[in-house]
């Protein structure tokens, strides 16, 4: 990396390609789903370890949303020794975090051979991802460049 600080723009181009992986990311997961799902013909008992995991879901994606909001602050960003490379992180931490909520339906259709719980946890992600997108404006607040 270079010595000299980046500006917004440079910060959002350097994002923009990683949020878009991870929106792939997700698509990739729902043709894993549509594609390899197990058939079981017996019901299997899992609706208690449905329930746990479909919460731990939404708690990624609730954790997501407050790093997303914490991580993201300038006061946070300027003291850090890279205030780009702290906005880059924020984003991604918080990204990663929605992405979980699919890779755990992905995870409970392979374990319950049904995918009852995936859509509802695929849209979840895939809404929280859309819902905090890399755009300008957040970089320029996040690194408090008015």
């Amino acid at each position: 990396m270079s010595a000299e600080p980046l500006n917004p723009t440079q910060v959002y181009q350097r994002l923009k390609p990683i949020y878009l992986a991870l929106l792939f990311a997700l698509v990739a997961n729902s043709a894993l789903v549509l594609l390899s799902a197990p058939e079981v013909s017996a019901a299997t008992q899992t609706e208690d370890l449905s329930v746990l995991y479909s919460s731990l879901a939404f708690g990624a994606c609730l954790l997501g949303m407050v790093l997303n909001h914490v991580l993201l602050k300038p006061k946070r960003a300027l003291k850090a020794r890279s205030p780009e490379g702290a906005v880059i992180r924020g984003f991604i931490i918080s990204w990663v975090c929605f992405e979980v909520a699919t890779l755990i339906g992905v995870t409970l259709v392979f374990m319950s051979g049904s995918d009852e719980h995936y859509w509802s946890l695929l849209a979840l992600s895939t809404l929280s991802m859309l819902s905090h997108p890399p755009h300008e404006g957040r970089v320029k607040r996040a690194l408090g460049v008015r």
